[in-house]
């Protein structure tokens, strides 16, 4: 990515990375839990094409430079924060690509749901290795640890951050359900066989839940979680794909 800001239109401030012009087609790019907005720059760099978009990676609130909110693990309060960011950058009429990974995916649908209700003008998402079924990432025994002084001591900042959000995952996993059968944008899902963090099922469970005919799954064969990092040019050929379907005259409100 080639610079760093300070989003001063965000009431939290929020830290990104970008590359592009202004007025380009928009890639919105989310981060998992935990993670920051670096993780996404060897997919940006994957492909030739994507220097012709503009780019954003955010650091979601919590991680990175961003400062924390004090509802951690609230997936409304990290749409809103998005929401906000993008308030500042764009008027809704740009064509925007949103990508997630990991938890960041479930924040992805979360604010494409959202933002279809502004109106605003979509090339597609694109989920990698997401966090999508409600009957899959729920509370675990091992959620209950933090209730401990000495776990959460061991676990500070970002690590606490993103136990916190898996806990509490599974409710906003729910409510986005309602929105699938809604999602009109063309949806790619990205995932590895070998993911052992977030298992494949997941974007089986949204494939199904969407409908063949406006999503697609792409298995990367032997791959695990880190797909940003081992498979970026997959995800960076969805994310031209996606544009070169709104070329064709498939732009989606």
């Amino acid at each position: 990515m080639d610079s760093n800001g300070i989003d001063e239109h965000s009431p939290n401030a929020m830290s990104f990375v970008e590359s592009g012009s202004v007025g380009a087609p928009q890639v919105l790019l989310i981060h998992g839990a935990p993670g920051d907005a670096k993780e996404w720059n060897a997919v940006v760099r994957a492909k030739k094409e994507l220097g012709s978009f503009h780019c954003f990676a955010v650091d979601r609130p919590g991680y990175g430079k961003t400062p924390s909110s004090a509802r951690v693990g609230d997936m409304d309060e990290q749409v809103g924060a998005l929401r906000r960011f993008l308030a500042g950058w764009s008027d809704g009429k740009i064509p925007l690509c949103i990508v997630g990974h990991s938890y960041g995916a479930a924040v992805a649908a979360s604010l494409a749901c959202s933002l279809r209700e502004d109106g605003f003008v979509f090339a597609g998402l694109i989920l990698v290795a997401g966090v999508l079924d409600p009957g899959r990432n729920h509370s675990r025994w091992y959620h209950s640890l933090l209730d401990l002084r000495l776990v959460r001591w061991v676990l500070r900042g970002e690590r606490q951050r993103s136990v916190l959000e898996m806990k509490r995952v599974a409710p906003s996993l729910r409510k986005l359900a309602g929105c699938w059968s809604r999602m009109s944008i063309p949806v790619r899902l990205v995932h590895g066989s070998e993911d052992w963090i977030v298992d494949f099922e997941n974007s089986q469970y949204a494939l199904q839940a969407i409908g063949d005919d406006r999503a697609s799954l792409q298995r990367i064969e032997g791959a695990g979680h880190d797909l940003l990092s081992s498979h970026p040019e997959a995800i960076a050929e969805a994310i031209a794909a996606v544009f070169q379907y709104n070329r064709e005259g498939a732009v989606s409100r």
